[in-house]
C-alpha cells in the first residue's frame, strides 16, 4: 500500500537511486553468503520474469486476503452480537486509524524499497546497514504516532463528525488498537524484510496463523466475554502481535547472514537519509490518501448511521477484492527494486508491460464477479437486516467495481515508480486523491448526499491512472538509455 521531470542532468534527478558502479565487484565478494542462509530467497534478477512475479504473487495474494479477513471478521462478528451500531462505531474510525497507521506502514514499505535494491545489487554490507536503519526508523517513527494519537484523539474523533449516539464506542474502539498499532507495524516490518529477499511464503503462513487466531479472539471476547468494540481491537492486537513475533524469529533463525553485525555500530548518514527519503514520501502517499478520506468520512459520517453502515460495509468487501488486484503490482515492485539495484533496466521495461496486461484481466475479472455478487457480500459481511443499509452498500459496489480495471494500472504504474525509488509522481497522485475528496466533502455531499460518496473516489482513479501513465512514460523516454550514466550514483560513499 510510495519527480521533477526527467532531464539529461544528474542534479535534475534528486528522487532517483542508482546501483552502485562496483556492484558487479561486491555481487561477486557478498553474494557467495547466499549459500548459507537457510530461509528462502528468490532472486529475481535473472531468469524467467513471469515465473518469478507469479511465484511470488501467489502467496502474497493469500497473506492479504488473510489480512483483510481481521476487518470483515471484526464486521461480522460486531455485527451479529452488537447490531449495527457497532459496525457504525468501527467504520466511523476506519479512515481515522488509516490515516494514523498508514503513515508508518509507508515509512516501512519506503525502507522495504532500499532494502530490496540493496538486495538486488548483492552488496550484503550495506543491506544489512539498510536492514539496520529500518529497524530504527520503523520504532521511532510508530512511538511518535502513537503518542500523538492517543493524546488528540478526541479532537479527531470531533473532526470526524462521529455522531453521538456511537462516539464513545468509536473512542474506545480506536484508543485501544492504536495504543497497540506497534504489533500492526511491527508485523508489516517484518515481512517487508522477508519480501526484500523474495521470500512471500512465510508471511503467508505467519499472516494465516494470526487470521486463525484473531477469528478465536473476535468470538471470544465479543461473544462469549461481552466486552463490546474493544474486545475487537484487543483480538487484532494480539493476532498481529502474533505474526510479528513470529515473523523475526523466523528472520533471526534463516536470514542471519543479511542481519546487522556488530561491525554495523552506526548506520551512515547518506544511507539513513535515503531510507529516510523515501519512507517518508511514501509515508506522505499513503497518508495524504488517508487525510482525504478523513475529510471526505466526516461529511459521510454527517448523513448518519445507515449510511455509515452501509459504506463501511461495502469498504470492507472492496479492502478483500483489492488485494487481488494490487498483488501483480506489489509483486512486479519487488522485482522492479531488485532489478533496478542490479542495474537490469530491460527486465524492469518488459515486466511493467506484463504486470500492466496482468492488471487489466484481474480487473475485468473481479469487476464481473463483484457486481454480480454485491447483494449476498453485502449481507454476509453486514449481518444487517435493514433493506435501506443493504440496497445503498450494494450502490456503492456497483460504482466502485466498474472502475477495478483504472485502479489496476494505477496500482502497477505507482509501484513501478516507487520500486525505482522515484516517488514524487506517485506523492502527486495522492494530493489528486486528497483533493478531489476535500472538494467532494465540502461543496459536493452537502447537494447530492450519498451518490457523492458513490463517484467520487472510483474518480479519482481515472484520474491518477492517467496521470501516472503520463509519469511513468514521460521518465522513461526522457531518459532513455541514458539511465545508468546520468542518474545519481549513491551508494559508493556508503562504504
Amino acid at each position: 500500500m510510495s519527480e521533477p521531470k526527467a532531464s539529461q542532468s544528474a542534479a535534475a534527478l534528486p528522487d532517483v537511486r542508482q546501483p552502485d558502479p562496483n556492484m558487479q565487484l561486491r555481487k561477486k565478494k557478498g553474494m557467495s553468503e547466499t549459500k548459507t542462509v537457510k530461509g528462502h530467497v528468490r532472486d529475481m534478477t535473472s531468469g524467467g520474469i513471469m515465473n518469478h512475479i507469479l511465484m511470488f504473487a501467489v502467496p502474497m495474494v493469500i497473506a492479504n486476503i488473510f489480512q483483510q479477513l481481521y476487518g470483515l471478521v471484526d464486521t461480522m462478528v460486531a455485527g451479529q452480537n452488537l447490531g449495527d451500531t457497532a459496525i457504525a462505531a468501527i467504520g466511523a474510525t476506519t479512515a481515522l486509524y488509516g490515516f494514523i497507521l498508514n503513515f508508518a506502514i509507508g515509512i516501512n514499505a519506503g525502507c522495504s524499497i532500499i532494502v530490496t535494491q540493496y538486495f538486488g545489487a548483492h552488496d550484503v554490507k550495506t543491506l544489512r546497514e539498510s536492514i539496520k536503519g529500518t529497524l530504527i526508523l520503523n520504532t521511532l517513527t510508530t512511538l511518535i504516532l502513537t503518542v500523538l494519537a492517543l493524546v488528540f484523539m478526541k479532537p479527531l474523533l470531533n473532526f470526524m463528525n462521529v455522531p453521538e449516539s456511537i462516539y464513545n464506542d468509536a473512542y474506545l474502539y480506536i484508543t485501544v488498537i492504536c495504543a497497540g498499532m506497534f504489533a500492526t507495524v511491527a508485523y508489516n516490518m517484518g515481512a517487508g524484510i522477508l519480501r526484500a529477499f523474495g521470500n512471500s511464503r512465510a508471511p503467508l503462513i505467519f499472516v494465516i496463523i494470526g487470521s486463525v487466531l484473531h477469528i478465536v479472539l473476535d468470538y471470544v471476547f465479543i461473544a462469549w466475554m461481552k466486552t463490546g468494540v474493544v474486545g475487537a481491537s484487543v483480538a487484532t492486537i494480539i493476532s498481529n502481535g502474533v505474526a510479528a513475533a513470529l515473523s523475526f524469529i523466523f528472520i533471526f533463525k534463516n536470514y542471519k547472514e543479511y542481519l546487522p553485525t556488530k561491525e554495523e555500530k552506526k548506520v551512515p548518514h547518506l544511507l539513513m537519509a535515503d531510507l529516510a527519503r523515501v519512507g517518508v514520501a511514501m509515508g506522505l502517499t499513503f497518508s495524504v490518501i488517508d487525510l482525504g478520506d478523513v475529510i471526505y468520512g466526516s461529511a459521510n459520517n454527517s448523513l448518519g448511521d445507515l449510511y455509515i453502515t452501509a459504506y463501511s460495509s461495502a469498504r470492507r468487501i472492496l479492502n478483500v477484492f483489492m488485494v487481488p488486484l494490487n498483488t501483480p503490482a506489489a509483486a512486479g515492485s519487488t522485482f522492479v527494486g531488485q532489478n533496478w539495484g542490479a542495474g537490469k533496466y530491460d527486465r524492469i521495461r518488459s515486466a511493467i508491460r506484463k504486470v500492466l496486461l496482468l492488471e487489466v484481466v484481474v480487473g475485468l475479472v473481479l469487476f464481473a464477479i463483484g457486481f454480480v455478487f454485491a447483494e449476498p457480500m453485502v449481507r454476509i459481511v453486514s449481518s444487517s437486516e435493514d433493506p435501506a443499509v443493504i440496497s445503498n452498500a450494494v450502490r456503492v459496489l456497483h460504482w466502485f467495481f466498474p472502475m477495478f480495471a483504472p485502479l489496476g494500472l494505477l496500482f502497477a504504474f505507482r509501484t513501478a515508480m516507487q520500486g525505482m525509488g522515484h516517488t514524487t509522481p506517485a506523492v502527486i497522485a495522492g494530493g489528486i486523491e486528497m483533493a478531489v475528496k476535500v472538494l467532494s466533502a465540502l461543496f459536493v455531499v452537502e447537494r447530492i448526499g450519498f451518490f457523492a460518496t458513490c463517484i467520487t473516489e472510483p474518480t479519482t482513479w481515472v484520474i491518477n491512472a492517467i496521470w501516472l501513465a503520463c509519469a511513468y512514460l514521460t521518465l522513461f523516454r526522457s531518459v532513455g538509455e541514458c539511465l545508468p550514466q546520468t542518474l545519481l550514483m549513491r551508494l559508493t560513499p556508503l562504504e
